[in-house]
Parts: C-alpha cells; structure tokens; sequence
C-alpha cells in the first residue's frame, strides 16, 4: 500500500509539472495533438501506479519522451504552416457574411441545429445576422454578429456603417496564406506592393492582416 501512494504522488506531482511546461489549456481547448498526448500520459502513468512491479522508469522514459515530442511538434507547427496543417487543422468559415457554407457543415459534420444552438448562446436567431461562424482547430464555433445587430444596433439608430468584418490573417510568421488572399479578393501581387509601399517585405512580417473594409494591421518580427 505504501508502495502505491508514493508512485501515486510522485506521478501526480510529475504530471502537473510535464502538463504546465506544456502550457494552460482546458480540454475543451487542447488541439489533436495536445488532447492525445494527454491520453497517452494517463495510461502510460496508471500502470506503475496499481503495478509495483513495474518500475517506474518504465513510465518516466515515455512521458518524457511524448513531452519532448510535444514540444518539437508545436515549434515545428510555428515555423511550418503545412506541417500545423497535418497536425492541428485549419479554420473553417461555415457562415460567410451571412451566407452559410452547407459544403463546410457536411465537410465538418456540424448539424444545422448545432449551429443555430450555438447562435442562440451569442443571442443571434437568424443566420442573415451572422457575419462570420468559424469552426477553429479545438472544435469550438466562434461566432461573429453584424455589427448592425448587436444591441442597441446602428441599424436601430438608422446609423448606417459599413461592415468592417473580421481580420483576415495575410502573412504570418514570414508565411503567406492564400486562402484569405483569396478570400478577399487579393494576390500575391497585391501584397507584394502593398508590403514595398510599407517599408518591409513578408519575410520580415510577424503578422499581415487586413478586415474586410480594407483596414490593416502590421507587426514584424522581432530583430
């Protein structure tokens, strides 16, 4: 018995500290590759705990291992888009200023009825009031209201506005993302120039993004 309580503390304590050099995410959060890691430890740490005779370096090797890979996984992600791709997925916009993608619900298999619950959480009852639903890599919906539907409405005050949208991310971390290039209409060309005219170039960019009115923001990166 006394066996069993100290593996059970020195796992638990061992754990806690391998999950928070990890990083602090809920499980509703944690992308595929952190929710499976988190699995793996936990079966891999209940053997020697309920079997003395298993020693526990048999359970510390592993674990250390899946940190280890955690981590070279998560800064590879960062460097590489294509390979974040494989691992974590990309968004997918299901409602498009008020238009719904019913090609991205099947592809992602979300019911229409998951979709309005989710509306109805941000108090929106009609898609025509969705500027942008989003299913992000966790699996979580973010929901984006018309700026004219949201209370107390611009649309009530008979002020009339054009909608700004989201911020559509162009380049990050010196990468470039056609998708929302093509999303707004944009090429490589567009951003090319538009860059030179900025004083920098997308190899030197942290951040590039612009909303739908044409607003954009610039961060680069850190010398």
């Amino acid at each position: 018995m006394l066996a069993v309580t100290v593996r059970t503390l020195f796992f638990y304590f061992f754990l806690i500290l391998t999950l928070k050099i990890l990083g602090k995410r809920q499980i509703g959060q944690l992308q595929l590759s952190e929710f499976v890691t988190t699995l793996l430890l936990s079966e891999i740490a209940a053997d020697p705990i309920t079997n003395p005779d298993v020693p526990i370096l048999h359970a510390v090797v592993p674990i250390v291992l899946l940190f280890a890979l955690e981590i070279a996984i998560s800064y590879t992600a960062t460097k590489v888009p294509k390979f974040k791709k494989i691992f974590d997925g990309v968004p997918s916009i299901v409602v498009c200023r008020g238009q719904l993608d019913q090609k991205q619900l099947r592809k992602n298999r979300i019911s229409l009825d998951e979709l309005l619950s989710e509306m109805r959480k941000k108090d929106i009852y009609d898609i025509a009031d969705v500027e942008y639903a989003i299913l992000e890599q966790n699996g979580q919906l973010s929901i984006t209201p018309k700026s004219q539907n949201l209370t107390v409405t611009k649309k009530d005050l008979d002020i009339h506005e054009q909608e700004n949208g989201i911020s559509h991310p162009l380049v990050i971390d010196g990468h470039i993302h056609d998708y929302n290039l093509d999303l707004l209409g944009k090429d490589h060309a567009w951003l090319h120039r538009t860059l030179k005219q900025k004083g920098t170039q997308y190899k030197k960019v942290f951040l590039f993004s612009m909303d739908d009115a044409g607003n954009c923001n610039l961060i680069l990166k850190d010398q």
